[in-house]
């Protein structure tokens, strides 16, 4: 896609949008869930909502010409971010590098000083690269299949 001919919105995730958002997280082909396997981990679309109106998780969806197109989500207390995923087909428009500046831009203006999320194990999918790119880095420690990136707020 042609990310000059299209218009691209970045908002804040609102109760409604948790449907399309799981149709986004369910539609990956790396690091995919389905919705069995999200509910067997306890995230759930209320357990999202409940999560937002207690103020500890903020999401920021993606729009592509007006089409919820990717997600991402931060957990304030633990300073992780929590989620990013593009749905296939709005890969390459640079929405996973803007999702990520949001949410991190929110975790360190919530005050925490290092931020962290994970990801598979796996070396070869694309996850690590995107990371390691936006300045993430990893010691490539395995705890239960996934290794863990930090990033901390520049002085």
């Amino acid at each position: 896609m042609n990310e000059q001919h299209q218009q691209i919105d970045i908002r804040s995730v609102e109760p409604a949008d948790l449907p399309a958002i799981t149709i986004i997280r369910t539609s990956v082909h790396e690091n995919h869930l389905s919705v069995a396997e999200m509910t067997a981990r306890g995230i759930t679309e209320a357990g999202i909502a409940a999560e937002m109106a207690e103020g500890n998780l903020r999401g920021w969806l993606a729009l592509v010409d007006g089409l919820p197109a990717a997600f991402s989500y931060a957990r304030r207390i633990e300073g992780t971010i929590f989620a990013m995923f593009v749905q296939p087909g709005f890969e390459g428009l640079g929405l996973g590098r803007r999702l990520m500046a949001a949410a991190e831009d929110w975790l360190f203006a919530e005050g925490v000083k290092e931020i962290w999320l994970t990801t598979d194990q796996n070396p070869d999918i694309r996850a690590h690269g995107f990371y390691q790119r936006l300045g993430w880095v990893t010691d490539w420690t395995v705890e239960a299949g996934e290794v863990t990136y930090w990033k901390r707020r520049a002085t």
